[in-house]
């Protein structure tokens, strides 16, 4: 397995290619304001995800983006409504509550770090704060198959339900 590097979007160009990708892999998007950077403290943790997919370079990708000068792009980007639930570290009270990506890129989430994960071009979830266990959650239910890896687990179920 080659090691996934943590790729800084330079432009929208850039960022529009990142948006097709994500129609095979699961793309997330570490979104930080310039003067705050991105999420260094989760770096290794992303590297470890990696290590526990096949073909992983293949099927995933961890982008950084500044805000505000990629949100208007990032929302043009989107295939549906930029609606999602976000998670919260240690808040019940905040969980599932629905906010737009606008809002969150724009710094209504202050300076806490935001990842924005994309499959499709749509935004399939959100974590908010350095937050590895619902990243790493979030990877193992939106994490593309590998090609064929669908259909060997179904003959498999068929053939052990006879």
């Amino acid at each position: 397995m080659n090691r996934v590097p943590i790729s800084p979007i330079q432009n929208t160009d850039e960022l529009g290619k990142w948006f097709k990708q994500s129609e095979t892999m699961l793309i997330i998007f570490d979104a930080h304001r310039n003067w705050s950077g991105r999420c260094e403290t989760l770096l290794p943790s992303f590297q470890a995800l990696c290590y526990q997919y096949d073909r992983c370079e293949d099927r995933l990708a961890f982008l950084s983006m500044e805000t505000p000068k990629f949100a208007k792009e990032f929302e043009s980007n989107l295939v549906s409504s930029p609606q999602c639930s976000i998670q919260l570290p240690n808040s019940n009270e905040a969980e599932g509550k629905e906010v737009s990506t606008g809002g969150l890129l724009a710094g209504e989430k202050g300076c806490m770090p935001l990842f924005l994960a994309i499959k499709s071009r749509k935004l399939v979830a959100t974590v908010l704060g350095a937050d590895y266990p619902a990243l790493a959650k979030l990877v193992q239910e939106h994490i593309p198959s590998i090609s064929g890896e669908d259909e060997i687990e179904d003959q498999l179920q068929e053939s052990e339900q006879k």
